[in-house]
């Protein structure tokens, strides 16, 4: 049966992307969104992991004694999950409101100004590294800093794709991505900022073309840009296992010589140890572990109180969980492994938890990309939408706390950002792009009696 049931996992990651596919090339969603990116982590890390676990029958790590029955239920979960997560994305409730209220004036600015902006945004990115010596701000510092490279990279895609056969701006814009790669990977273990920064230029650049281009050809445009941001994440990925021991450019060389890019693009789809410890988490709560139920929403509003002052404060679950499953062979203390958004519900409540974060994410995803929606000619808001991408593939994963709260505080901190930087740089829009203006014009009616006047 445990075939069966990865089979089932397989068919609904399939219906997701023909779904994804079919209203990108509508454009009732864009094919790059916050819900989008959302849903491209939950296929790997809830659909597709699960489901290599389920074909292998057997588990590396994690000890699942009924691997078949802790699949039909994952089976459940996903399909629940997905179906309450789509219609909390239609039906937004009041983050349309929250999004409404954020939304400025029409401003544009001109393609120089924007790479000025873009290259001091990256610059200011590499003094907050400086804060991250300030104790209490250590954290706020570090994902503003990522947050602002991702931005000045939206502004490089924005401009290079209405500017590419201009020299100059050419060599501007690749100093500026360099300088965001670099602050990326500067003494950064995980992934996320790397993410950011690729799907940072490739969203200003999608954005840039949105209003003049049809969706197929968008998707050539951003088809090898995505390939190169793979190895690119796959290159780092096969050498950030020694990345405290290595200095910016010893990193580089190491990427560019990695022989195994490859073997870590395709591990990126198999979602690490994420499918085993979903499936654990199914089969031992509440059987064998009680229950912490929706630790996660609870952890979103009291990770704010320092640990100094609170040295009781709850551990997220996937700081635990290697102790918890007894797994043999890491360090307990330190080593984090998060069981997914689904192997989370299973922890903090079950069905109804499951349910409670589908409904939130599935809000949360809608926000950003509403302030897209709402504010279609303003590079400021789209790059401020854009801040928190790098977050969403590895929302569907977890830690769900620590990377919900990142994401809100790198927003507030870019939009912040950007509202100012407005107020100097930016210039009314003189009159609103016509978006979609690929749709052909109706066709005039034609006269019956042949003539244009009538009678």
């Amino acid at each position: 049966m445990a075939e069966l049931y990865a089979f089932l996992l397989y068919a609904m990651a399939a219906v997701v992307a023909v779904v994804v596919i079919a209203q990108g090339l509508s454009r009732s969603v864009e094919l790059f969104s916050a819900r989008n990116i959302y849903l491209a982590g939950f296929i790997v890390y809830q659909l597709f992991s699960p489901a290599g676990v389920l074909m292998r029958d057997s588990t590396v790590k994690f000890q699942v004694k009924d691997i078949d029955a802790a699949g039909l239920i994952a089976v459940g979960y996903a399909a629940v999950f997905l179906v309450v997560y789509f219609l909390a994305y239609r039906f937004p409730g009041p983050w349309r409101g929250v999004a409404g209220w954020l939304k400025t004036k029409n401003t544009t600015a001109t393609d120089a100004s924007l790479l000025i902006v873009g290259f001091t945004l990256v610059m200011l990115g590499l003094g907050m590294r400086l804060a991250q010596f300030i104790p209490y701000i250590r954290s706020i510092a570090f994902h503003t800093g990522v947050g602002l490279a991702a931005v000045s990279c939206v502004f490089v895609g924005w401009v290079v794709a209405r500017r590419y056969s201009n020299i100059l701006v050419l060599v501007g814009s690749a100093v500026i991505f360099i300088a965001a790669v670099g602050l990326a990977l500067d003494r950064s273990y995980g992934r996320r900022p790397l993410v950011g920064v690729c799907l940072g230029l490739m969203w200003g650049i999608y954005f840039s073309l949105g209003n003049r281009l049809k969706p197929k050809t968008l998707l050539l445009w951003l088809a090898p840009l995505s390939l190169a941001a793979l190895l690119i994440v796959s290159s780092f990925t096969a050498v950030r296992g020694r990345i405290g021991e290595m200095t910016f450019t010893q990193v580089v060389q190491e990427m560019v010589s990695s022989k195994r890019t490859l073997e870590h693009a395709a591990a990126i789809f198999d979602g690490q140890l994420c499918g085993e410890a979903t499936l654990w988490c199914i089969e031992a709560y509440p059987k064998k572990v009680d229950q912490q139920h929706i630790l996660s929403l609870r952890q979103m509003v009291l990770q704010v109180i320092p640990r100094s002052i609170w040295p009781e404060k709850p551990e997220p679950l996937a700081n635990q969980l290697a102790k918890i499953a007894n797994i043999d062979g890491v360090n307990h203390s330190r080593i984090t492994l998060p069981p997914g958004v689904i192997g989370y519900a299973a922890a903090e409540g079950g069905l109804y938890a499951l349910v409670l974060y589908a409904i939130f994410y599935g809000g949360f995803c809608r926000f950003f990309d509403l302030i897209v929606t709402e504010n279609r000619d303003n590079p400021f808001m789209i790059a401020a939408a854009s801040s928190v991408v790098g977050h969403m593939p590895g929302l569907a994963r977890g830690d769900l706390a620590n990377l919900t709260n990142n994401a809100v505080v790198t927003f507030v901190a870019i939009y912040v950002t950007l509202w100012m930087v407005r107020k100097f740089v930016g210039k009314p829009v003189e009159q609103r792009m016509i978006y979609w203006q690929w749709i052909p014009a109706p066709t005039p009616p034609t006269n019956v009696q042949g003539r244009a006047g009538g009678g």
